[in-house]
């Protein structure tokens, strides 16, 4: 989970204990607190369908099975009943309220941890590194200094993918070609915008001018003029 998301989800709670005090304080005979949060989370319970939307699993309630599971149970005393079912149908709308917070997230997130902008995943460069994983990947280094600058200065680009295709394939399959890996490097030590829950594998172009961002929503390549590596390495 996000802090976008997070933030939204805290409110939600907030909205739903003034929800439950404004009924509390509206009725004449008060009940305890702990049944009130039982009450109202009980009302939670229901039976939905789930959507993908933009990589998220949107829950959306249809039947209150809670509401009616406590029905069922207090169905012979109906003075309790009168008082309980107001905390038991707000845990059942609450379902709605959770779903809202999700829609109004993504285009928050959206709009503050940007997609296509090479930021977004390299924002903190705690300890970077270069490893080589591929045999065709030479020991290299990478200039601290430089490494900022140079994530600022990429720009997403489209996947030439025949063009990788052609240029890792040898075209004689008899012969004894060592095949130059596309991307024979891995980049850690650095991590996403804060709050953006992104988890990332970025691999480095062989040339250092490019990155191929991997996150298990999708992959972004960025590309800049200036390479990472060290002063004469590339």
């Amino acid at each position: 989970m996000n802090v976008v998301q997070a933030s939204l989800t805290l409110i939600v709670w907030v909205a739903i204990v003034l929800l439950a005090n404004w009924i509390y304080k509206k009725q004449n005979e008060k009940i305890k607190l702990w049944k009130i949060a039982l009450l109202t989370l009980a009302g939670l319970f229901s039976f939905s369908f789930t959507l993908p939307k933009d990589g998220e699993m949107l829950r959306i309630a249809i039947l209150p099975l809670g509401v009616m599971f406590l029905f069922f149970f207090f169905r012979k005393k109906k003075e309790k009943w009168n008082i309980y079912r107001k905390y038991a149908w707000l845990g059942f709308w609450a379902n709605y309220l959770f779903l809202a917070a999700i829609l109004l997230s993504q285009p928050i997130y959206q709009q503050i941890y940007i997609e296509n902008q090479a930021s977004t995943y390299l924002a903190s460069f705690h300890d970077p590194t270069l490893t080589a994983i591929h045999p065709s990947g030479v020991e290299k280094s990478i200039d601290g200094e430089v490494l900022e600058s140079f994530v600022s200065s990429m720009s997403q680009q489209s996947f030439p993918s025949l063009d990788w295709y052609y240029e890792t394939k040898p075209y004689d399959q008899q012969a004894p070609v060592h095949v130059k890996e596309k991307f024979p490097y891995i980049l850690t030590g650095v991590q996403a915008k804060w709050g953006s829950g992104i988890h990332s594998v970025i691999y480095v172009e062989r040339d250092g001018k490019g990155l191929l961002v991997s996150t298990p929503k999708g992959q972004h390549y960025f590309r800049s003029e200036m390479g990472v590596f060290g002063e004469g390495e590339e």
